[in-house]
């Protein structure tokens, strides 16, 4: 009787599979109208199962007058897509037996110039630049805005961003997004093969895959890449072509057929048309999260070799996925091979979200039928266990972000246990409450898992979501938080008081004693809070070659951040000098407490090195 009812289950789930609400012209006439309303001008979709196309098709145009048609062998540039294929060359050559990903980087490839403080125990190793742990930054400023010269070698583009490789924590502990770790393993391809990676890619994963119209920026002589477009001041305008040094992190042009032909041979677990290009095993390896601090901690989502997992829709499922956006373009896919559904969206404007056209297409074609939905059985495990895991902890991920520095006091958050619940108190946010779900996976009120109470190396870690944190002593948090927010406090008031004291002082001669002290006291905070706001004003993409090029704005920035200590100091020198002239007890206190306040300040940035910024050299 159980086995007819599961058969009777498995019927409907059959024939509620992609069974649509809308039909295909309701369906293209709904992404058209988000395209115009996001002024997109090109996008391909594809929709695919395993053996089949569900929907397909080309909007809009490909030039800036929108009298050019978009046809189905025009190219779009895909970005960090890219990293997908070149985790499959990896896993080529894991196939071919010349290389492990346990393999470490300094015996594969002792040409790339890297510093890990952990080496001994903790060795950055293949698999750790495929799921961005090696602890790299991305790329930096200066970096970014360099192009690719035509003849570059693999081991150039590598020594392009020898500044982002230092391990900023232990290889395999913390996820941070790293464009040169890709460009390391185009390098390791190419090593190892003794092929271009270009080449490489192309005959061992395009050609196999009959990705006839998928090639990398630097080798496609075909005039089919699209004007690609960027939303300006002035609307949405041309973008330049792509040149990205490092096409292994992002250098892929292809279209929607070529990308129904990818998401084909995932969804068959590395087969297509009856060809197994690659085994399901490395397949399935490249799904699964592969660090040793997420396989010891029974950690299940994430970013694994060349995807992650991504929820998607009002029906919150989880597909394998990947992103990519480049100058002039935005690419996703994403597919589930228990839904047996793969889709594909590439669009021709940058930095443009399509997520309202993925949700749009998971919730016309994903089959959502109670006996396709994997659930977790939940463990009734003593949440007392965990008791130890209480306390306050700080975020790791985000190191290369300059004005990381402005956050760094409110990435925190406090863990504590009531009865059965478990509590998460994050800085100026409200309570959030789970439940254990499994082992050391805990739920939110929605029953989706995310967070992780982990151990790395017997130090408790929270794993919440994407973000990594570690155990702090919460007392000295409490004192760093409550000296930074009073050194704010003390420079805007200080400024305050100077800029009063000019105001009134053509009315009123007495307060001249006390106005060269308020503003060398106020000064340095101006400085740093004046130094902060140019960068953030011209840190946008469009920006950058201010930013990274010797210009107005990075000298500006460089001054402005190099003067602050020097007028700190300066200040404190006057304020001893004029001690005498404060009349008044109480006032001497309020400027000395002022002055003890900007100087935690200045020294709280010089810590985290917002000092001296030659932005050209960063």
């Amino acid at each position: 009787m159980k086995t007819i009812a599961l058969t009777f289950l498995y019927l409907i789930s059959a024939l509620n599979a992609f069974s649509q609400n809308l039909t295909n012209t309701e369906l293209q006439d709904s992404i058209a109208s988000i395209l115009r309303e996001s002024k997109t001008p090109a996008a391909f979709v594809r929709v695919v199962t395993k053996d089949s196309v569900l929907f397909q098709s080309e909007f809009g145009s490909i030039d800036a007058d929108q009298k050019i048609k978009l046809m189905e062998d025009d190219l779009f540039a895909l970005g960090s897509i890219s990293k997908t294929l070149t985790a499959l060359g990896i896993m080529k050559l894991v196939s071919e037996g010349k290389l492990n990903l346990e393999d470490e980087l300094k015996v594969v490839a002792p040409e790339v110039p890297f510093t890990n403080n952990w080496e001994e125990h903790h060795p950055v190793k293949i698999k750790d630049l495929l799921s961005h742990r090696s602890g790299f930054d991305d790329m930096h400023i200066s970096d970014i805005i360099k192009k690719r010269s035509s003849n570059m070698s693999a081991l150039e583009e590598v020594m392009t961003y020898r500044k982002s490789y230092h391990s900023n924590w232990k290889p395999g502990l913390v996820f941070s997004y790293s464009n040169p770790g890709y460009v390391i393993l185009g390098f390791v391809i190419e090593k190892v093969s003794g092929k271009t990676y270009q080449q490489y890619i192309s005959e061992n994963i395009l050609t196999p895959l009959h990705m006839d119209n998928t090639f990398y920026l630097s080798t496609n002589k075909s005039p089919t890449l699209i004007q690609g477009f960027q939303q300006s001041e002035n609307g949405i305008t041309p973008s330049d072509t792509p040149n990205l040094i490092g096409e292994s992190a992002g250098g892929l042009i292809s279209n929607g057929d070529d990308m129904t032909k990818l998401l084909q041979f995932f969804l068959a677990k590395g087969e297509l048309d009856s060809v197994q290009i690659l085994s399901p095993h490395l397949i399935e390896k490249m799904e699964q999260l592969q660090s040793d601090f997420e396989i010891s901690n029974n950690i299940e989502t994430g970013y694994s070799l060349g995807m992650y997992d991504r929820y998607i829709s009002n029906k919150n499922l989880r597909f394998k996925a990947h992103n990519g956006s480049i100058i002039g373009f935005t690419s996703d896919y994403i597919f589930s091979r228990s839904q047996n559904l793969g889709i594909a969206i590439s669009t021709s404007l940058f930095q443009k979200s399509t997520y309202k056209i993925m949700n749009l297409l998971v919730n016309e074609f994903a089959n959502t039928s109670p006996i396709e939905k994997s659930e977790i059985t939940k463990i009734n495990e003593d949440i007392s266990t965990y008791t130890k895991w209480e306390g306050t902890y700080k975020m790791l991920n985000g190191t290369n972000d300059l004005v990381n520095f402005i956050n760094v006091p409110f990435r925190t958050m406090k863990l504590s246990i009531n009865k059965d619940k478990l509590h998460l108190k994050r800085f100026m946010q409200d309570v959030e409450t789970y439940e254990i779900k499994y082992l050391n996976a805990f739920s939110d009120d929605d029953g989706d898992v995310s967070l992780y109470l982990s151990t790395n190396d017997q130090e408790k870690v929270l794993v919440y979501y994407e973000d990594t944190f570690v155990k702090i002593n919460p007392y000295v948090r409490s004192i760093m938080l409550f000296l930074l927010i009073f050194g704010i406090i003390s420079g805007v008031v200080v400024t305050l008081i100077a800029f009063s004291k000019l105001l009134i002082l053509p009315f009123k001669k007495s307060g001249v004693n006390t106005l060269k002290p308020s503003i060398l006291i106020a000064l340095p905070f101006l400085l740093i809070v004046s130094s902060v706001a140019v960068y953030l004003s011209s840190s946008s993409f469009f920006e950058l070659n201010e930013l990274g090029t010797i210009s107005i704005t990075s000298v500006s920035i460089f001054i402005l951040s190099a003067l602050y200590p020097v007028f700190n100091i300066y200040s404190g020198y006057i304020l001893f000098k004029r001690q005498r002239l404060f009349k008044n007890s109480k006032l001497r206190i309020i400027y000395n407490s002022l002055f003890v306040g900007v100087t935690f300040f200045s020294l709280y940035c010089l810590y985290f090195g917002w000092f001296a910024l030659s932005l050209w050299n960063y």
